[in-house]
């Protein structure tokens, strides 16, 4: 229909590796589905694969992210939020983001697929504000993690958020 979005991402290299693309797009408000294709031109070979497929809701980020013990004017969220950590998929490391109405215990971990505990960013009582914490890919002992699929997540008084992150080495 007239109100179709097109998104077109090129890829005319003749490696074999798996490519991994994201695509941030507003949908219109009436928009009812999304259709994703493969189009071949100029003679292609070989195959376009899709796999983990995903659409999320995306969430924007706090206009001021402050590093903990910065005292700055009306920077108290107004709801406990975990962000989508960036960049993602990531390597080395990457930045996790999350806000606190007010003073709570908060602990950071990262799980892996199979839900064992590998890391534990924040173990400590925090006052209200924007956080922002950076995982090295490493687990408790210092070890690098390998490729995957991990969960971070964020526990306090009352809450618990997780989300899912992707490590590329």
């Amino acid at each position: 229909s007239g109100g179709d979005k097109y998104v077109y991402i090129d890829q005319t290299t003749a490696d074999k590796e798996w490519a991994h693309y994201v695509v941030a797009e507003r949908a219109p408000d009436d928009a009812t589905g999304i259709s994703v294709r493969a189009r071949f031109t100029s003679n292609p070979t070989g195959k376009a694969w899709f796999d983990d497929f995903t659409v999320e809701k995306m969430v924007i980020s706090p206009p001021t992210a402050v590093e903990p013990g910065e005292n700055l004017v009306n920077t108290v969220p107004e709801d406990f939020m975990l962000l989508q950590n960036y960049p993602n998929p990531f390597n080395p490391e990457t930045t996790i983001e999350y806000a606190l109405p007010h003073a709570s215990k908060v602990n950071i971990s990262i799980y892996n697929v199979l839900g064992q505990k590998i890391r534990t960013l924040s173990d400590t009582k925090k006052i209200e504000g924007y956080y922002k914490v950076i995982w090295d890919g490493k687990n408790d002992r210092g070890e690098i993690v390998p490729t995957g699929i991990y969960l971070y997540v964020l526990t306090t008084d009352k809450s618990r958020f997780s989300k899912k992150m992707v490590l590329i080495r």
